[in-house]
């Protein structure tokens, strides 16, 4: 099982996240951080059920990014691609890898994409960038069938995604 040290909120991309990149394809996509710098987006091992994109430092493994397969059926069921993991390495955080490796991959899928259940504070911190960014794009859904538009209103979520644990909040084409 790969090491990943998140209890004190570092991220390790350790060597043993290289199985899910022992094949490696580049593709069309390029992510540019903050400081203007460009990383080509690169695909790893793919099935039915996942597919892994990450970004490289030379062989570094420094972002990656998983999104599981739509599971209608599954334990947290959706009808969508969702987002299974997302990590950057302490090193390289707050330069927006995260956030805009989610773009690239979405703007690949064309088909909206779920939040994970189970939301860090990071992640909650990048959809917390992506719902003034998309303006009527992003909503809340439950299991059941139930949707609420999300914005921003007064500078704040609305509703706040997070009170509704059970819900997840889904990028719309």
């Amino acid at each position: 099982m790969p090491s990943l040290g998140v209890s004190d909120r570092q991220t390790f991309l350790t060597h043993a996240q290289g199985f899910k990149f022992n094949s490696r394809t580049p593709t069309p996509l390029v992510v540019t951080d903050t400081t203007g710098r460009t990383w080509p987006v690169i695909a790893g091992n793919a099935d039915a059920d996942e597919r892994n994109f990450g970004l490289f430092d030379g062989d570094q493994l420094v972002a990656r990014l998983t999104i599981q397969a739509p599971d209608p059926n599954g334990d947290c069921p959706t009808p969508y691609w969702s987002i299974g993991k997302i990590e950057v390495v302490n090193s390289h955080q707050k330069r927006g890898l995260g956030r805009r490796l989610i773009e690239q991959v979405f703007g690949m899928l064309g088909a909206p994409l779920a939040s994970d259940l189970n939301q860090t504070p990071e992640g909650a911190s990048i959809w917390r960038h992506l719902i003034p960014l998309h303006p009527g794009k992003i909503e809340l859904h439950d299991g059941a069938g139930g949707i609420v538009p999300v914005a921003i209103v007064g500078g704040a979520c609305s509703p706040d995604p997070w009170s509704f644990p059970e819900w997840r909040l889904v990028r719309l084409p």
